[in-house]
């Protein structure tokens, strides 16, 4: 490696614990421990978690997730958050039963209630779903898939925004965050097909409930009863607000042009296709213009 790219390499990783406003969500730094859990209330049972969302990032899951808390029999994983990443940080080398047990540790609740999370990264990250599929064999899993081409759009924007102006980097070492690493992880996390046929090598499709988030914008209401039939609670319930947005930023980032958005549109068609193709309730016709 050259001398001159070595240090500007170096640069950037001794600048990455230094962030201007605030640091990384504890959930992405370390897995979590026993240590972590308050003490457990009188009455509620350690169990697996009942639902795990995994996909797909900037496709309205904080917003699901919010109403699917509002239901009275879920309840707030230990960990009061929403993302748990729990399974990010094993990467290749596996996980053990200890570490499964800690997992499960975090959804107890009390009786007849149900618990889960919902870390969007699960689909697209090696190895997350064999290790949700040992640790909860039983769980449901929700995936809530947006157009790729807005999703991708809608991710540059939230790392430009919220990560990039994190950390103190200069000119050079602003644009090869932007090039290597905002670039690449949006169109990457816009492929959905692979993760979904790893997840249909330990999860049967009864176990599955993948939704549209164009279609959950359209009809929210008839959306999340869909949702809480899955999960098998009261699907009469109806949650307040339910247009409410949650964790909406505003565009720092330029659109794309006309342009621009068929030359990723046409990037994606194929991918949008094999989705379509695993998952036939995927209505490619809400992806054309979205």
């Amino acid at each position: 490696m050259p001398n001159e790219l070595k240090d500007l390499f170096q640069k950037i990783v001794a600048k990455f614990p230094l962030p201007k406003k605030k640091t990384s969500p504890p959930a992405l730094l370390r897995p979590f421990v026993p240590s972590d859990f308050q003490p457990l209330p009188p009455g509620w049972n350690v169990k697996s978690p009942d639902f795990v969302g995994v996909a797909a990032g900037k496709s309205g899951t904080s917003w699901w997730y919010s109403l699917l808390l509002q239901h009275p029999r879920v309840v707030q994983n230990r960990l009061g958050r929403k993302e748990l990443h729990y399974f990010d940080h094993f990467q290749y080398r596996g996980i053990s039963e200890e570490q499964i047990k800690t997992y499960c540790q975090a959804f107890a609740a009390p009786e007849n209630s149900i618990c889960g999370e919902w870390s969007p990264n699960y689909l697209t990250h090696p190895f997350c779903m064999e290790y949700l599929a040992r640790s909860a064999p039983n769980t449901k899993i929700l995936i809530l898939l947006r157009n790729p081409v807005d999703r991708m759009l809608s991710q540059m924007n939230f790392l430009s925004s919220h990560h990039l102006n994190s950390f103190n980097f200069n000119r050079d070492e602003r644009y090869l965050y932007q090039l290597y690493t905002i670039y690449l992880n949006s169109c990457i996390h816009s492929y959905y097909t692979v993760g979904l046929k790893e997840l249909l090598k330990y999860f049967p499709r009864s176990r599955i409930l993948v939704l549209q988030y164009e279609r959950c914008k359209v009809n929210p209401l008839e959306e999340i009863q869909k949702t809480y039939r899955f999960l098998e609670i009261d699907d009469r319930y109806q949650p307040a607000n339910i247009d409410r947005p949650v964790n909406k930023m505003n565009y720092s980032i330029a659109p794309f042009t006309v342009e621009e958005r068929r030359r990723v549109a046409d990037f994606f068609a194929e991918e949008m296709r094999s989705t379509r193709d695993l998952f036939p309730e995927i209505d490619l016709s809400l992806w054309e213009n979205a």
